[in-house]
């Protein structure tokens, strides 16, 4: 399973990109990102456009592209992303190794 992320927005307006293959990682973390994906639940964000003219707010296009070659696409807002799906996207920043700046290790 390969997930892309994509953040646009924010006060700067920098863009940035991670994309995971799960099938590249260890047995452990890959199956630690597909747990956190069906927690994330994905299904239940709005993907409304609400936000979408609100440049200091990050939007996030998440893409997940199954091993059969099936493909969801989510877009959503920094406000609309409940704390699993914030534990979703701090785990793949960490994964691809471009953790945002904004984003802290404890």
């Amino acid at each position: 399973m390969r997930i892309s992320l994509v953040r646009t927005g924010g006060v700067a307006g920098v863009r940035r990109e991670a994309s995971v293959d799960t099938a590249t990682l260890e047995p452990e973390r890959g199956d630690r990102l597909r747990r956190l994906l069906e927690a994330a639940d994905l299904e239940s964000l709005s993907a409304s456009e609400e936000g979408a003219g609100r440049p200091d707010r990050f939007r996030y296009a998440l893409t997940v592209e199954a091993e059969d070659g099936r493909e969801r696409k989510v877009v959503f807002g920094e406000e609309e992303a409940s704390e699993r799906v914030q534990r979703l996207l701090e785990a793949l920043w960490r994964e691809a190794e471009t953790e945002p700046p904004d984003i802290r290790r404890v």
